[in-house]
């Protein structure tokens, strides 16, 4: 290697190592010390793609995705489940009412997201609301990082839902809670592979989510971690719900049907 290359490649070097960390020191007076309220704070959901979901139709992704519902960025596919750290559970009502289709059919329209309290958690799955008629799925959600990003030291949570047809997989996950619950273990303790699963019933054909254990959450990520989890812990952290607006994924349903395979 010549001089004059030595010399370009410390230059590059010594560039390299004005991260962030760094120049805070010089810079770190142009914080903004306005507290930022957890109110202020928006997290992207996982989106699971289906066939008639908006981004497959319009060809930016693909049945079976796992898509960043703010960006659509692509986290994974059927092939390729995102590593996920799960370290806050929330349950909820998701409300959908039944309007008319205009073909003397019905469909669903987004209605509510209802927090599950011990007051309403044996509201029934399907019923009358003044002149509203209200069909429920119960949600299990829990908030999470992809340890790809957390690895990169600069994310964002989001929050995966699990409901419907993927309401299995979100039992897996509270099972395991559970399990861990017993040795006083939290569950960020361990990293999961969240999936996609394509399959069918007799209103056709979607996808679901899918969970599988993965391994032990090393001390760097937890500690990377930790902040967020004192953030939703204190705070009501608001979940983009924009996805929510008309039921995607869904079939269209039989007259007088509901269509159930929507998992977003």
């Amino acid at each position: 290697m010549t001089a004059k290359k030595a010399a370009a490649t410390k230059e590059v070097v010594k560039k390299e190592e004005n991260t962030d960390a760094a120049l805070a020191g010089q810079f770190g007076g142009m914080m903004d010390d306005q507290d930022v309220s957890g109110n202020d704070v928006l997290l992207a959901a996982i989106l699971l793609c289906q066939p008639t979901s908006d981004l497959v139709l319009e060809e930016k992704a693909r049945i079976g995705n796992l898509v960043g519902s703010l960006e659509g960025n692509i986290l994974g596919d059927v092939d390729n489940p995102v590593e996920i750290i799960p370290f806050k559970f929330f349950k909820t009502w998701t409300e959908f009412k039944l309007v008319d289709d205009g073909k003397g059919g019905k469909k669903q329209e987004f209605h509510n997201i209802v927090p599950v309290t011990l007051a309403n958690a044996e509201l029934p799955r399907e019923e009358m609301v003044a002149d509203l008629h209200i069909h429920r799925f119960e949600t299990i959600n829990y908030y999470c990082a992809l340890a790809t990003e957390v690895a990169k030291g600069d994310f964002m949570p989001y929050v995966v839902s699990f409901r419907s047809t993927s309401y299995r997989a979100g039992k897996q996950l509270e099972t395991i809670r559970g399990k861990l619950k017993g040795y006083n273990i939290p569950l960020c303790f361990r990293t999961f592979k969240l999936g996609a699963k394509k399959t069918e019933n007799d209103k056709g054909k979607f996808c679901i989510f899918t969970i599988e254990e993965s391994r032990k959450t090393t001390e760097e990520e937890l500690a990377a971690i930790k902040p967020w989890f004192d953030t939703v812990e204190k705070a009501q952290v608001r979940v983009d719900t924009s996805h929510m607006e008309k039921p995607e994924g869904e079939a269209k349903p039989a007259p007088g049907k509901v269509e159930e395979n929507a998992d977003y």
